[in-house]
């Protein structure tokens, strides 16, 4: 186990990870169409959060509960238009990126069997306890003997993946649909599935 080793892993993961998130701007998020839209869904969610508000019913001497139930049911009918109207938004830009997960997709098959022929095999690392079962999946993957405590590349790179993702969106200033826009296939599960394949 080297320390440069160690940091070889987390710097390529933050390379890749960098190229990823500049692809994924470059290809969608910088459109006039993506920014338009984004700004459609964040005026949704405001004019929803605000008739869930409305919706909360507030009794008047000078009007009837028939005349509360009309003006209730109408809010109701405004937020079922705004949360679809919210729904199709997502789904288009989910569509928009479908080109900039191909290429993410590319880069990860790349760039795991780059890392696979450079670190394979080799202890990155050390954990300071013995993990769980389905955890050594990942941490001692590829790795030879039962030190489980031994710690493969294929963990250090998804953990710095993991944390760079987030801070690099927030440092670009980077917006992301609240629950639209494609998982990225730098995500923890993309790997395994692809490691899964290799095994």
């Amino acid at each position: 186990m080297f320390p440069g080793t160690l940091f070889l892993v987390m710097l390529a993961s933050i390379i890749a990870n960098s190229f990823v998130q500049f692809l994924e701007w470059f290809l969608v998020l910088r459109t006039e169409d993506y920014k338009e839209k984004m700004e459609k869904i964040e005026t949704a969610n405001q004019k929803i959060e605000d008739l869930k508000q409305k919706l909360i019913p507030k009794i008047s001497d000078k009007e009837d509960t028939a005349s509360i139930k009309k003006k209730q049911q109408k809010l109701e009918e405004n937020l079922k238009e705004q949360k679809e109207f919210v729904k199709k938004l997502n789904t288009e830009l989910s569509v928009s990126r479908l080109k900039s997960t191909v290429a993410t997709a590319v880069v990860m098959i790349f760039s795991f069997g780059y890392l696979s022929s450079w670190f394979g095999g080799i202890v990155v690392g050390k954990i300071p306890f013995t993990p769980f079962g389905l955890v050594q999946g990942i941490t001692h993957r590829g790795l030879s003997g039962e030190d489980y405590t031994d710690c493969s590349f294929l963990f250090v790179y998804v953990l710095t993946s993991m944390a760079m993702r987030s801070n690099l969106q927030k440092w670009l200033g980077i917006k992301q649909p609240a629950n639209g826009g494609m998982p990225s296939l730098f995500d923890t599960s993309s790997w395994q599935e692809e490691l899964s394949k290799n095994k």
